[in-house]
C-alpha cells in the first residue's frame, strides 16, 4: 500500500482566505511568566495544594486506556486542547515555512495556512471524523512489550508448509516473466509506465514469482473481467476463497480504485495455493507516480517471497523499506527527487511525534500491539508505518549499506527469522535499534538529514 504526507505542497498549494493572527503574537518558546511575577519573594505566594498523584500504571488500566478524556488523572487518552494543540501546530509550521516575523510572505503563507487547520480542527470539533485525529491533543503514549512469537514456530503443519514453498521455489528468482494484464480503457502507456518500475526493481532485486501485475483504470464495468483474471490466478477457480474474491475482499478493492479513480494499489501473495503465485493491482498510473508506486509494490513480493510463517515482520519494516526503495530507485530514473521526499517523510515523522507523546515505532512491532494503537489514534498508524518507517530503513541502510538491507536481511529472514537475521546484519537486536533510532529522532534536522545517502 501506498499513501502521501506533503506538507510542503500544502503550504505552497493552499488558496484559503487570510486570518487575522498577528504574527507577533508568536515567539517559539515560552520566555516564562511576566517580569512582576517573578520579581515577587517566592514567600509571598500564595501555597498552593500538591495535585493528586496519578494512579498507578497497570497492565489492565493500560490495555482499557484510549478514547476522549473525561478524567484529569486518565492516562493515554485524547481531548480538545486548544493551547497545546496550536503550540504543536505553530512549532511545526514555523519549521517547515519559517519565522513569520521576518518576511511578509512568511507571515502570509503561516497564517494561510494556520487558519486552514483553526478552521478544519473547529469542523472536527463537530463530526469527529476518522481523519480528524491530527486535530486532537493526547496524553502521553504508555508502551507494553510485543509477545514475540519463536521461529521457526513449533505448529509441525506450518514448518511443513514452509518446506513446501522452499520446495516450490517460492523464495528463489524465478525465469518465468512478469505478465501484465489492463482494463480495456486504459491505453498501451500505463503499461509501460509501471513496466518500468517493476522492471528497475527486478535489475535490482531479481524476478520473483510467478508474477501477474493487474493495471486498472476509471471505468467500472471495464474492471469486471479484470476481477475474473485477478481471482483466478490468485485463488483457486471454483472455490470459496474465489467466490469471496470476486464478490467481497479483493474484487470489491479493484472496482473501488476505477470508481473513485484512484492510484494506489495492493500486493496478493497466493502461497498456499499447489503452484503459488503472486501479483499486485495498481490504479491510474499515469495520473500519478505509477512507475514509483509499481516499485512500492514489487519490494512487497520481494519481501514476501522470503517469508514462509504467518509470523512475518512489522509493518514498519514492511512499508517503511518499501517506499524507502520507491524513492531512491525512483531517484536513480530521474521519477523525482529522493531527498526531497525523504524530508517531507521527516516532518510528518517529526510532527507525529509531538502531537502523541512516547508513541514509537515499537508499539506496532506485531499485530496484537497495531490493533492497540489503532483503538488509540486511528490513522496515527499510517505514519509509523511509512514516513516513521521509511527514516528507520535510512538509519539502517547509514549504518551498513542498501545491499546488505534488502539484499542480505530480507533474503535472511526466510531462513532466520526477521529478529535474528536483523540481529545478524545490523549488529543490534531490535530492541536495541529501537534506543538508538528514538535518539536518532530527537537530533538536529540537520544532523538527521545528513545520513542520506545520493542514489
Amino acid at each position: 500500500m501506498t499513501r502521501y504526507a506533503q506538507l510542503t505542497k500544502i503550504v505552497v498549494m493552499a488558496t484559503f482566505s487570510l486570518v487575522a493572527i498577528s504574527c507577533s503574537n508568536y515567539g517559539g518558546d515560552d520566555d516564562g511568566p511576566p517580569p512582576e511575577i517573578m520579581s515577587q519573594p517566592a514567600s509571598t505566594a500564595a501555597p498552593t495544594a500538591e495535585p493528586a498523584p496519578p494512579p498507578p500504571i497497570t497492565a489492565s488500566s493500560v490495555e482499557t486506556a484510549g478514547g476522549k478524556c473525561t478524567e484529569k488523572t486518565q492516562i493515554m487518552c485524547w481531548e480538545w486542547d486548544d493551547v497545546a494543540w496550536e503550540q504543536v501546530t505553530k512549532d511545526e509550521l514555523l519549521q517547515a515555512i519559517g519565522n513569520c516575523a521576518e518576511d511578509l510572505d512568511v507571515c502570509e503563507a503561516f497564517n494561510r495556512e494556520f487558519g486552514f487547520r483553526i478552521a478544519k480542527r473547529n469542523a472536527c470539533k463537530q463530526t469527529d471524523s476518522e481523519e480528524c485525529w491530527e486535530y486532537k491533543s493526547y496524553r502521553e503514549f504508555v508502551s507494553i512489550p510485543p509477545e514475540r512469537s519463536p521461529f521457526p514456530p513449533p505448529d509441525a503443519d506450518a514448518q511443513g508448509e514452509a518446506t513446501r514453498l522452499l520446495s516450490a521455489g517460492w523464495n528463489r528468482p524465478t525465469s518465468i516473466p512478469t505478465t501484465y494484464v489492463k482494463t480495456a480503457d486504459l491505453s498501451e502507456d500505463a503499461i509501460s509506465e509501471v513496466r518500468k518500475g517493476v522492471s528497475a526493481t527486478e535489475a535490482y532485486l531479481g524476478t520473483y514469482g510467478p508474477l501477474r501485475v493487474f493495471v486498472v483504470g476509471t471505468d467500472v464495468s471495464a474492471t469486471e473481467p479484470i476481477v475474473q483474471d485477478f481471482c483466478s490466478w490468485a485463488h483457486s477457480a471454483s472455490t470459496d476463497n474465489f467466490n469471496s474474491c470476486v464478490e467481497h475482499d479483493q474484487g470489491v478493492g479493484i472496482r473501488e480504485i476505477a470508481q473513485f479513480q484512484g492510484n494506489n494499489g495492493f500486493a496478493q501473495h497466493s502461497s498456499s495455493l499447489a503452484s503459488p503465485t503472486q501479483s499486485f493491482v495498481i490504479g491510474n498510473p499515469e495520473s500519478g507516480s505509477g512507475n514509483k508506486i509499481a516499485v512500492h509494490e514489487y519490494v512487497h513480493i520481494y519481501q514476501n517471497a522470503h517469508l514462509l510463517y504467518d509470523e512475518g515482520m512489522p509493518r514498519w519494516l514492511e512499508e517503511g523499506s518499501a517506499e524507502f526503495l520507491a524513492l531512491y530507485l525512483g531517484d536513480q530514473q530521474g521519477w523525482g527527487s529522493f531527498k526531497q521526499e525523504m524530508e517531507v517523510a521527516l516532518a510528518t515523522a517529526s510532527r507525529l511525534r509531538s502531537l502523541i507523546p512516547r508513541l514509537r515505532l515499537h508499539d506496532i512491532e506485531t499485530e496484537q500491539l497495531r490493533d492497540r494503537v489503532l483503538a488509540f489514534c486511528g490513522r496515527c498508524m499510517g505514519q509509523l508505518q511509512f514516513e516513521t518507517g521509511q527514516w528507520a530503513t535510512a538509519w539502517l541502510v547509514r549504518k551498513t549499506s542498501l545491499d546488505t538491507f534488502y539484499l542480505s536481511f530480507l533474503q535472511d529472514n526466510a531462513s532466520l527469522g526477521w529478529i535474528a537475521s536483523f540481529t545478524k546484519h545490523f549488529g543490534l537486536t531490535p530492541d536495541a535499534f529501537y534506543i538508538e533510532f528514538d535518539n536518532f529522532m530527537n537530533l538536529s534536522l540537520e544532523a538527521q538529514s545528513a545520513i542520506l545517502s545520493t542514489p
